[in-house]
């Protein structure tokens, strides 16, 4: 990416931010096991494949965050 670009995903407010991570932690599946570290990885997982998807406003976001628990 052009160091001149702006990168979209700045541009979803933090509000937006935490709402989508709710939804996502809402909606996807109990992490492998009961250890704290694997919820981690399961919720920096989901959110790294909707900040991919480069989510340019909030109704973007939203189906982005459906998508990837819906495919969990």
């Amino acid at each position: 990416m052009d160091c001149s670009e702006p990168d979209l995903t700045l541009q979803l407010t933090r509000d937006m931010y935490y709402q989508l991570i709710h939804t996502l932690r809402t909606s996807l599946p109990p992490p492998v096991t009961n250890a704290p570290e694997d919820e981690i990885r399961r919720d920096n997982a989901a959110i790294s494949k909707v900040a991919s998807m480069l989510p340019a406003n909030g109704e973007e976001g939203e189906l982005a965050a459906q998508f990837v628990a819906a495919s969990a």
